[in-house]
Formats: C-alpha cells, structure tokens, sequence
C-alpha cells in the first residue's frame, strides 16, 4: 500500500533503470556522489544513493530479458 489513509503517500525510495549500471556507477563516482549500498539480484544489480536533497534512490541494471511485472 503506497497510503497510510491521510492522503499521504509512503514512499520508500525512488527508482530508476539503466542499460549500463557500471558506467553510470563510474560517472556518478567521477562526479562525487558515492553509492551507500549495492544489491545483486535475480533481476540485475543495483546500487543506492541519496539526492542532494536526501531522497533514498536506487538505480537497477536488469539482466537482458527480464520484464518487471
């Protein structure tokens, strides 16, 4: 449930998918912003990070063929 009944939505996290999770890991590295975590699943690996204003963002690389559903 993305509610919690006050008309405010629970969000845990922002996420976004990329065809190239290394090189976009190396160009955030590059710029300065430093992962906080990293994941490896069945799906593709994934890293986290926070924006500047402290969202918790993860950004996933699928593995060819996989489809979210």
């Amino acid at each position: 449930s993305l509610g919690d009944g006050t008309g405010r939505a629970r969000i845990a996290h922002f996420a976004f998918a990329t065809p190239s999770l290394e090189a976009l890991g190396k160009r955030l590295v590059a710029a300065g912003v430093e992962p906080w975590d990293e994941a490896s699943r069945a799906e593709g690996d994934a890293i986290y990070l926070h924006d500047p204003d402290g969202n918790a963002m993860e950004i996933v690389g699928y593995v060819d063929g996989y489809v979210y559903a």
